[in-house]
């Protein structure tokens, strides 16, 4: 009666435990693809008592049955065996079940190398390796970059601001790779002087900043220097190139290109001033005399064997000058920025003892305007005439005109413009005045004025135009 009592508790036992060891089903997995370290939940039922879990056909380190309604295994780097894909399978008391998809793994980023090993902010990085499909970021010592992948095995990434030296690191969904050296970021160069600022052609200048080692080119205003030298990371010195102009200074290190807050100002050689002749030779005081040469622009300064005149700047090549009261014969001199020229001949002045008049039909009497009768003298040989004036009294502002001399033959000597002197009572441009130094001939002459109307004449000059005519002994 025992025996069967015990036969039938271990049937009910058995039964019981057939009845307990229900064969596990899968549902889902989360996620369905990852990479090494991925941690992956299993949904389903019966996973109670789960024995183990396999990927691909091999079991996994670990896992852990969190009820009976779900199981979450880590996949393990480089444990699994097989493909970059495959099903997973739990067993347990009650059999073993396979999830109906496969799960991927995805395969690990490396780099193996980049290039260039070292550049400035904004340089562009190639870098090269495996399994860069999918990127989703790109570090430089932990500063994110902008990239594009180029394909699986190549990345071009650029340098972003902030970024210091260290390692290249690259995140797929596969996971993270590190570059195995260093990308070395170079500093941006900088100029925070310039000595001297400002200088001629072949002036030495230094440049005071930081980061200027390994310079390839410095510049003025675009212009190369003719020649530099890197000193140190703080100082380049350079020399001002023929054809330089005004503007800043520029340096290209590898670091970059900086350019100075400030313009150098290139000092242009002034030309030294040449006297090449004058015209006339001699004359009076007051004689207006042209002086011809080259680079007389800017000129300071005229004398007449050392004493000072006015003159007028007429171009870079002429200059006219009255010669002036108490000068004596000699050299003429011009001066400007560039330097004083000198004459090579001596500029003859003319005493008054050194003249005569050969007419003169001025007088003291009351004048009135309108010549009705021409003026006229005649000399009996050549003489070389120095001086000659007009009188215009009642001018009513007529500005100074010209004076001519006309041949008994026809031959005309001017016109000549003249200049305007104070006459009698401060009359302004009364006295029209012209200092010819040239030859004419014997015979009878004309005196022809531009402005007739005003030319001052009365009955002491038989009503013909007041002129005063000089000329040498």
């Amino acid at each position: 009666m025992r025996t069967k009592f015990v036969i039938l508790c271990f049937v009910i036992s058995l039964l019981g435990s057939l009845a307990l060891a229900v064969a596990p089903t899968i549902l889902t997995l989360t996620p369905s693809s990852g990479a090494a370290g991925t941690k992956v939940t299993l949904h389903g039922s019966y996973f109670t008592g789960a024995t183990a879990v396999q990927y691909n056909g091999t079991n996994l380190p670990s896992f852990t049955v969190v009820s009976a309604y779900y199981i979450t295994v880590i996949v393990p780097g480089g444990a699994v065996s097989g493909g970059s894909s495959g099903p997973i399978t739990v067993i347990t008391p009650g059999g073993s079940v396979v999830i109906p998809t496969n799960f991927t793994l995805d395969p690990a980023p490396t780099i193996r190398t980049f290039s260039p090993a070292s550049g400035p902010i904004g340089q562009s990085v190639s870098i090269t390796g495996a399994n860069f499909t999918g990127a989703t970021a790109v570090k430089f010592n932990g500063t994110k970059a902008t990239f594009q992948v180029a394909s699986d095995s190549s990345i071009i990434a650029t340098v972003s601001s902030g970024t210091t030296s260290g390692k290249i690191t690259l995140i797929t969904s596969g996971g993270t790779a590190t570059s195995a050296t260093n990308f070395t970021i170079i500093p941006a160069p900088t100029i925070s002087s310039v000595s001297p600022i400002s200088g001629k052609v072949g002036t030495k200048i230094t440049l005071h900043g930081s980061n200027l080692t390994g310079a390839t080119s410095v510049r003025i205003n675009s212009l190369a220097a003719a020649s530099y030298t890197v000193v140190s990371a703080n100082y380049i010195t350079l020399i001002v190139p023929a054809g330089a102009t005004t503007g800043p200074i520029t340096v290209v290190t590898p670091g970059g290109t900086v350019t100075s807050a400030t313009n150098y100002t290139v000092i242009t050689a002034i030309p030294v001033p040449s006297l090449v002749s004058f015209t006339p030779l001699t004359g009076l005081i007051g004689q207006i005399v042209m002086i011809t040469g080259n680079n007389f622009t800017g000129a300071t300064a005229v004398k007449f064997n050392g004493t000072a005149a006015t003159f007028n700047v007429v171009s870079a090549t002429t200059i006219t000058s009255p010669v002036p009261t108490g000068s004596t014969t000699g050299p003429i001199t011009v001066t400007t920025p560039g330097g004083t020229a000198a004459s090579a001949t001596n500029f003859a002045v003319l005493a008054d003892a050194d003249t005569e008049d050969i007419f003169n039909n001025w007088n003291i009497g009351a004048v009135e305007n309108g010549s009705p009768n021409p003026t006229t003298f005649t000399i009996t040989r050549a003489r070389h005439i120095v001086y000659i004036d007009t009188y215009h009294y009642f001018n009513n502002g007529v500005l100074p005109g010209t004076i001519s001399l006309r041949h008994q033959d026809g031959t005309v000597y001017g016109p000549w413009q003249t200049i305007g002197l104070t006459g009698q009572g401060g009359v302004a441009n009364a006295i029209w005045v012209y200092y010819p130094s040239i030859d004419i001939k014997a015979g009878s002459y004309t005196v022809l004025d531009s402005n007739p109307a005003t030319w001052s004449n009365n009955s002491g000059s038989n009503y013909c135009g007041f002129s005063h005519i000089r000329a040498t002994k």
